[in-house]
């Protein structure tokens, strides 16, 4: 039995194919001239294609290299954050970053309101930009609110200034 390498990317890999409505054999002239055998080794983690395929599969399934990579939402829609694991690792991050902090409000329930509160004033800019397309996402087409989300993450698409 072949072992298993890279079971996530494989899955990420065949995900945006499932939902690029697209069959195996549909993919590979436009992969690259690749084999079915190639394929369905990279979809079931066997085997990591090279930097030109991964780009070649980024490009023609619509996603980043750091989604089929790493798993990093940036180019999906779809959130990675699918356990208690996945968000409480997502909060580390943002709190190590230096830019958040977490806030806990003991409510009278006896449970507690959970904060993750920016500290940062380009996160501010972001989230009043943002919360703006939100309010007019219904009056858009998918695609024209898909993109202008991209464009308003890469217009911040540059170093944090910690605090440390």
């Amino acid at each position: 039995m072949r072992k298993v390498k890279y079971p996530e990317m494989g899955k990420r890999i065949r995900q945006a194919r499932i939902e690029a409505g697209l069959k195996q054999k549909d993919c590979l002239e436009p992969l690259g001239d690749i084999t079915a055998q190639m394929l369905s080794d990279w979809e079931n983690g066997y085997v990591c294609p090279t930097l030109t395929y991964l780009r070649n599969i980024a490009n023609f399934y619509k996603v980043s290299l750091d989604y089929i990579v790493l798993g990093k939402i940036s180019g999906k829609k779809e959130s990675s954050i699918t356990t208690y694991k996945d968000a409480t690792e997502h909060i580390v991050a943002l709190v190590e970053s230096d830019v958040f902090e977490i806030n806990r409000t003991r409510l009278s329930n006896g449970m507690s309101k959970i904060s993750i509160v920016s500290i940062d004033s380009k996160i501010d800019e972001f989230s009043d930009e943002y919360n703006r397309l939100l309010i007019a996402k219904n009056s858009m087409k998918k695609d024209l609110y898909e993109q202008a989300v991209k464009d308003l993450i890469e217009k911040y698409n540059t170093p944090l200034e910690t605090k440390k």
